[in-house]
């Protein structure tokens, strides 16, 4: 098995997104964030930042239904401590595009009151950016009540990007996932794995499901039902202190219970998919990976 493999993904159709979004920025009234609510930190692209730093701006939370409430709600005060728009969502809801344009109005309101006392009838343009997979072609459709973009479960399904009518004085611009050129820690990396955000064809899947299994350890402290649905689920207990040899024998158990054996030893590469998947899918329950004013460890805690 590969030890500790850097994970890094920035393919040319990222680097040309970021480009063009610079390019229509000017173009834009408010900016949608995408942050995937399980993964919010890492979520959080510094390049983008940049680029839309003086831009009014709504976060939204995707996928808050399969985070963990009490961690959202710590992530929510802490935007809000920054006078930063926060909402809570699932993009696949379909009341959740109505959610999004009424946050909208509250932020354009004083510009909407200006057109109006001028007599002015605007179209007010609002952009969608994100890391790949965090919901937002999703998001599109469902605001504009129907299949206006395409949409997928992996990422790098959106390459191009599109203006989207949502009403006579509103338009959408989907653009592409990006993500940074080089990840400021290889936890944001792995995060963004675990969340299915990151090419699944460059990564080691057994070294990940082990790295996996070690982090839920670390937040089962904070989020006890970890424990218990893995129990439930795979048969397997992990302590806040995972080692080396207890991961190795928990993923071997979850190929184990899912049949997933290779020569008559379990297969840890398709284990590790499965547990990946049971997580994505919301099948272990509420998880939160990213924990408000964690500081990240500056050397690898598990030699794998």
């Amino acid at each position: 098995m590969a030890r500790n493999r850097y994970i890094g993904w920035f393919p040319g159709h990222m680097k040309k997104a970021l480009r063009e979004i610079s390019e229509r920025l000017k173009l834009v009234d408010v900016v949608i964030y995408m942050l995937d609510a399980r993964a919010i930190g890492s979520c959080i692209n510094p390049e983008l930042d940049k680029l839309i730093a003086a831009k009014d701006i709504l976060y939204c939370f995707n996928k808050a239904d399969i985070a963990n409430a009490g961690v959202t709600k710590e992530w929510a005060k802490h935007f809000a401590s920054q006078n930063k728009n926060v909402l809570e969502l699932n993009s696949l809801k379909q009341n959740s595009g109505a959610k999004v344009l009424a946050e909208v109005n509250k932020i354009i309101a004083p510009k909407l009151e200006r057109n109006k006392t001028r007599g002015i009838n605007k179209t007010f343009r609002l952009m969608v950016v994100g890391i790949p997979n965090s919901g937002k072609s999703t998001l599109i459709n469902t605001i504009c009540k129907g299949k206006k973009t395409a949409t997928g479960d992996r990422p790098g399904v959106t390459r191009a990007q599109q203006w989207v009518r949502a009403g006579q004085y509103l338009e959408i611009l989907d653009t592409p996932g990006a993500l940074y050129p080089k990840f400021l820690h290889q936890q944001i990396a792995r995060h963004l794995a675990y969340i299915g955000s990151i090419n699944p064809n460059i990564l080691d899947y057994a070294e990940l499901g082990m790295h996996f299994l070690q982090r839920l350890g670390v937040l089962s402290d904070r989020q006890t039902d970890i424990v218990k649905n893995l129990s439930e689920r795979y048969g397997i207990n992990l302590g806040s202190q995972s080692e080396e040899s207890l991961l190795y024998d928990a993923l071997g158990a979850i190929a184990k219970k899912r049949g997933a054996m290779l020569r008559g030893q379990p297969d840890l590469e398709k284990a590790a998919v499965f547990l990946l998947n049971d997580f994505r899918s919301g099948r272990l329950g509420q998880i939160s990976l990213d924990i408000v004013g964690e500081e990240l460890p500056t050397d690898e805690a598990l030699d794998i």
